[in-house]
């Protein structure tokens, strides 16, 4: 009987698999299009992210082995969820208990990131009608808004000191790297490209921040100094 289970479970997986390799690809156009797209759009339908199983996984044995975790679970996860009507921003464990949520509002809150020593999580929201950058306490208290630009102000992501938060915005026509310190001082635009430039990370160091950018036609990976040097 369990033989039979793994047997459908692993066919209607493949099945799965088979249909989304097969939804047809959109043509591409030759015609320049009516505005050159931002990252985001919460106009838009919103996109929803799901995990798919590789393609390539191997067939589940009939009779799987149960490996121990060798190592302690530490630390906890902050993620964005839709579960209760709208995305909010959520903390819970290592080992998925005690979910918490820190945000209650009918507005799109997305981009989690942590501070480096876990007293502040920064996001994006468009509560005041704009994506702006947010900072929240993990118990989701004390939220405080960082930037406030008639623009996109979206992935941010925090400096190794804590100092910092490099983020992107479209503030001057495109999207573009910038940092500002964590008390909303000093924006500094690191790039200066047409291409979108996303996806900012800081080096361990804090020396520099690399990012994903579209300036060869294809997305590729860049590193820039925390100057823009």
């Amino acid at each position: 009987m369990e033989q039979k289970k793994t047997f459908l479970f692993s066919t209607l997986v493949l099945i799965l698999l088979g249909i989304n390799a097969c939804v047809p690809q959109p043509e591409i156009s030759t015609e320049e299009p009516e505005q050159a797209p931002g990252i985001i759009r919460f106009t838009e339908t919103p996109r929803v992210w799901v995990t798919i199983a590789p393609d390539n996984a191997a067939t589940p044995s009939p009779t799987p082995t149960v490996r121990q975790i060798s190592t302690q679970l530490q630390g906890r996860i902050a993620f964005q969820s839709d579960r209760d009507g709208s995305l909010e921003i959520y903390v819970m464990n290592a080992d998925g208990t005690a979910v918490s949520r820190l945000t209650n509002n009918p507005a799109v809150d997305v981009f989690p990131d942590w501070s480096p020593n876990g007293d502040k999580i920064s996001f994006t929201s468009d509560r005041d009608g704009n994506p702006d950058i947010f900072i929240i306490n993990p118990d989701g208290t004390n939220l405080t808004k960082l930037t406030n630009a008639a623009a996109n102000d979206v992935l941010p992501s925090w400096s190794p000191d804590g100092e910092k938060i490099a983020f992107v915005s479209d503030r001057d026509g495109n999207d573009e790297i910038y940092t500002i310190r964590i008390d909303g001082d000093n924006p500094i635009r690191l790039t200066n490209e047409p291409a979108q430039d996303l996806f900012p990370d800081w080096s361990s160091d804090g020396e520099w921040i690399v990012f994903c950018s579209t300036r060869d036609v294809n997305s590729e990976i860049y590193k820039i100094r925390k100057d823009g040097g």
